[in-house]
């Protein structure tokens, strides 16, 4: 209970959606989108003795910081390494409007989309699926502790990593994720609501659902693991045909730019510089012979541990 808000500390615009999103979902009795407000919280259990639950805040909150330690989400764009910040974006509010604001930033600001026409009509590809980001997303906010610290979001040139604070259950590991597992909730008040909206289900799919959306994306399984007292989620983006067929000629030999372009076919050297060499490069899996005379014409190219990993799965796929 927080005895310092009341029904004007909620953001009705904020209500207004949940229930839209609860209609559509069809998981809320007929007729609750006519009741006066506090009925639907009481109904929604966000209600303590007449007073607004912080769960009720965190759902629908017009100022939510004010009552919880943090609500924000930190976005940042890297270059090659951690160390190495772009910039960045800070994202407050309540639940119910920071999953579409995360992901519109995201979209907007942060990716780089692959492009590919369709006749004339230019069509931008982002790097990973819009169904696994929310979902992760949606995990990271609703099981996230919300008296403690922000919600990082990484982005980087090869992968992208998301971590909340909040170990997971002690009867579940990170491998555990994978398979058929009990939906364990440390906020059951704001996971009850979700599930109301459609937002999640409650039988622990979360992961499965990220999991088959990178597989239809063509991309590897996501990486899971416990991480400064909470867990990161690392999603990787796909290998591209191209890059592709550069990985299997080089195989787990040494190849000049003009022994490669003749195994690619090639004769375009900006094409084969656009589009195998420097996407490789980005993603880690080639590297130069010689990294300090990056123009010598000794240079050669090889795959990094990153490429050999790659290259040994394709070999058994």
């Amino acid at each position: 209970m927080e005895p310092r808000a009341t029904l004007d500390d909620i953001d009705p615009a904020s209500v207004q959606r949940f229930l839209k999103d609860a209609r559509k979902a069809g998981r809320l009795p007929d007729g609750s989108e006519e009741l006066p407000l506090t009925e639907l919280l009481d109904k929604l259990h966000l209600l303590d003795g007449g007073k607004l639950t912080r769960a009720a805040l965190v759902l629908f909150g017009r100022n939510p910081e004010r009552f919880c330690a943090s609500l924000s989400v930190k976005l940042g764009r890297f270059g090659g390494t951690e160390a190495d910040l772009r910039f960045q974006e800070v994202l407050e509010g309540n639940l119910v409007e920071t999953l579409p604001a995360i992901l519109q930033q995201l979209d907007r600001k942060f990716f780089v989309k692959a492009v590919r026409f369709d006749g004339i009509h230019r069509i931008e590809e982002p790097p990973y699926p819009k169904a696994a980001l929310r979902e992760i997303f949606l995990n990271a906010l609703v099981h996230r502790r919300y008296n403690s610290t922000t919600v990082l979001v990484r982005v980087f040139d090869d992968r992208l990593t998301v971590w909340n604070e909040g170990p997971l259950p002690d009867s579940i590991t990170p491998e555990a994720l994978f398979e058929i597992h009990p939906s364990v909730l440390r906020n059951r008040l704001i996971a009850e609501a979700c599930f109301k909206a459609g937002y999640i289900d409650s039988w622990g799919l979360g992961i499965k659902k990220i999991t088959e959306a990178c597989r239809i994306a063509g991309l590897p399984i996501p990486t899971i693991e416990s991480s400064f007292d909470g867990v990161q989620v690392t999603l990787t983006p796909p290998v591209t045909a191209s890059v592709g067929r550069l990985i299997e000629i080089i195989g787990l030999e040494e190849h000049s730019p003009n022994a490669l372009r003749e195994g690619l076919g090639l004769t375009d050297r900006k094409s084969f510089r656009q589009l195998y060499i420097d996407p490789a490069l980005a993603l880690e899996l080639i590297e130069l012979t010689i990294p300090d005379k990056p123009k010598s014409r000794l240079q050669k190219y090889r795959l990094t541990e990153k490429g050999r990993t790659y290259f040994d799965a394709a070999i058994k796929s």
